[in-house]
């Protein structure tokens, strides 16, 4: 009988042993599409290295983007930009509070608003500044 529990005892101990390590690796099909496994990666090395992008979107009042307009962005020091051809600057840095103007406006345009400064709004990484038709 004691041999017997000896025998039991070895033979699950065996089991138990092979049954260790043998989970496999992941099929490419069980793994995180490409797009997402990508943007995960981009999101990381962003918060590593602790910058953020801000969005600069010009547009007039009808909601048309305009193209090729100078923008800063600011804190201790300005960084410019131009828009592209969706309205957008984009700027990656450092995260914290910055104070966006126009360096120039485009021909044609004026401050839709009495403001000439603007700030992004609290944990907002996109502002859109409206300029109107003169």
């Amino acid at each position: 009988m004691k041999r017997m529990i000896c025998l039991m005892m070895a033979t699950l101990l065996m089991l138990g042993l092979c049954a260790c390590g043998s989970e496999e690796a992941p099929k490419s099909d069980e793994t995180q599409p490409a797009t997402e496994a990508a943007h995960m990666a981009e999101e990381t090395v962003a918060a590593e290295d602790g910058k953020v992008t801000y969005t600069i979107h010009v547009e007039d009042e009808n909601g048309t983007a305009l193209s090729g307009v100078m923008v800063q962005i600011c804190k201790d020091a300005c960084l410019p930009g131009m828009t592209d051809a969706e309205g957008n600057a984009t700027f990656t840095v450092a995260e914290d509070d910055y104070k966006v103007s126009f360096l120039t406006l485009p021909a044609g345009y004026t401050y839709a608003t009495g403001e000439t400064e603007f700030h992004f709004a609290d944990g907002a990484t996109e502002i859109t500044l409206v300029l109107k038709a003169e």
